[in-house]
């Protein structure tokens, strides 16, 4: 058995399953399971195991709960006496976005929603109908039309009680048995064929939900921000019942070490709808290359299309309304004095033991800023803050983490990062980073090479500061020439590839 010690190895322990198991098998009722369990033990490892979760990930905990069996047709024409509404349920559209809430970026007093706003708007502004869907309304100005989804299936779903739908605790397919053994193995954390078919039994229920919400709208195409999740699987299922095309849009980093994005190798069986997207829109041509060499007998070159990110190129070229103004209030918040500004973007639950001493050893004439991941809680912000003063009073802090991050990236010099995927985006800025972390040694090994990136061991904080010393002499030229093929130039012809 591999130990499982990282992403890398967790990814390994994954296709060996695949190898010697019939997955293919792995089906419920009219959906092949074997992606969605595939990413429920990747997530459960990682719960357990790891030291911190993205924060889209918090948001799919809707999907452990469990619906109540009634019939969905009726649930429905009691939802539209209710509201008054006697047609359609929601407007017509060719292209439908599901994304977060927690994207969402106000400048200058109109919210954008960082991944899928500025996409979705091209769209709409080649006369193709669209709505961006999120899991809560807003009632602020927004580029594109929206509506929120949750408070439409949320109705639907949420109750304590078990469904069991055509099946019972009894009654299940026999490979949940050998799931959930192996699980157990590797997870440390034992799930029941309940538990399993709990979660296969409310995917199923909320995909027909879906489904009679695609009827009214009529989409051609679904994009979706972040597929693999328990939120959202149940939007493709629906999507590729009725032939609707579906489209994961990159929202981070991928790669070897992703366990949704490498080393898919059994697509679906006949007649089975499975919950990976067709396509993929990817930010550049070292996402694309990427997936195409660990999926290389899933996926077709044809199903992978570079179109760039939308978002970061406005404010690299400062093209929107409102960012020059933005860039200009952050300014404010940053340090006064003329040495170099050096980032610091955290992640919960890690140990930053040698950062504080680091800053502590650091020359005086360097301004430290430090920027909180949002799954902080308000406790280890508030401990991490006195400690941070404490090894450096001057540390500017209050305002930073409230502030957007790309406008930052306009006015520092070093970032230092565990792992996260703010390293390739600041490199887009010019800014080289230092990466602390084995993680960040095997994700950002390409440009750790082209020296644009450092990694300096975690407990060794006389190491970090020699990197962020070195990357001082960085050239903004490089960084910017190492992030091309990470971002391509966006891509405006969106609806050819639709």
């Amino acid at each position: 058995m591999i130990k499982i010690h990282d992403n890398v190895s967790l990814v390994e322990e994954i296709v060996s399953f695949e190898k010697v198991n019939e997955v293919e098998c792995f089906t419920y009722r009219d959906i092949f399971a074997w992606p969605c369990l595939r990413l429920l033990f990747a997530f459960k490892w990682r719960d357990v195991h790891q030291a911190y979760s993205p924060v889209q990930d918090n948001q799919t905990t809707v999907g452990l709960e469990r619906p109540r069996t009634e019939s969905w047709k009726r649930k429905i024409q009691m939802m539209w006496q209710a509201r008054g509404e006697k047609k359609h349920l929601h407007p017509r559209a060719k292209v439908l976005f599901f994304s977060w809430s927690n994207r969402l970026r106000d400048i200058d007093g109109v919210l954008y929603n960082s991944i899928v706003d500025i996409p979705a708007g091209i769209i709409q502004g080649q006369g193709v109908p669209v709505i961006v869907y999120e899991e809560k309304s807003c009632s602020q100005a927004r580029l594109v039309p929206t509506g929120s989804i949750s408070n439409y299936i949320r109705g639907r779903t949420k109750t304590g009680r078990i469904l069991k739908g055509n099946q019972t605790p009894r009654d299940y397919p026999e490979w949940i048995d050998l799931f959930c053994r192996w699980m157990g193995n590797n997870v440390d954390s034992s799930i029941s064929p309940l538990y399993v078919v709990n979660h296969l039994e409310r995917l199923y229920c909320l995909s027909r939900v879906y489904q009679a919400v695609f009827k009214n709208i009529q989409p051609q195409a679904v994009v979706i921000d972040v597929w693999y999740g328990w939120t959202y699987f149940p939007v493709t299922i629906a999507a590729h019942r009725l032939g609707i095309k579906t489209v994961d849009i990159q929202h981070g980093s991928q790669g070897r070490s992703h366990f949704a994005y490498a080393d898919w190798f059994k697509p679906a069986p006949k007649n089975f709808y499975s919950p990976v997207p067709q396509a993929f829109w990817v930010w550049g041509e070292t996402a694309r290359e990427d997936m195409l060499r660990l999926n290389e007998s899933f996926f077709e070159e044809e199903r992978i299309a570079v179109v760039g990110n939308h978002w970061l190129n406005c404010w690299v070229d400062e093209s929107l309304p409102g960012i020059t103004a933005e860039i200009e209030r952050v300014k404010k918040l940053s340090p006064t004095s003329g040495g170099p500004r050096i980032l610091v973007t955290l992640q919960p639950f890690a140990d930053y033991g040698s950062l504080y001493r680091a800053m502590e050893l650091s020359p005086d004439h360097w301004n430290w800023m430090i920027r909180f991941h949002p799954g902080m809680d308000k406790a280890q912000r508030a401990d991490m803050t006195r400690r941070f003063y404490k090894a450096r009073p001057g540390a500017v802090i209050e305002g930073v983490s409230g502030s957007l991050l790309f406008p930052q990236f306009h006015l520092v010099d070093v970032h230092l990062t565990h792992d996260s995927t703010c390293a390739l985006e600041a490199l887009a800025f010019g800014c080289p980073t230092v990466t602390f972390h084995q993680r960040g040694l095997q994700r950002f090994e390409e440009f750790i090479r082209k020296e644009v990136m450092l990694y300096a061991p975690q407990e060794d904080s006389r190491q970090i500061i020699e990197a962020v010393e070195r990357l001082l002499h960085t050239s903004e030229r490089l960084c910017r020439g190492a992030a091309r093929r990470v971002f391509a130039p966006p891509r405006k012809d969106l609806v050819s590839l639709l």
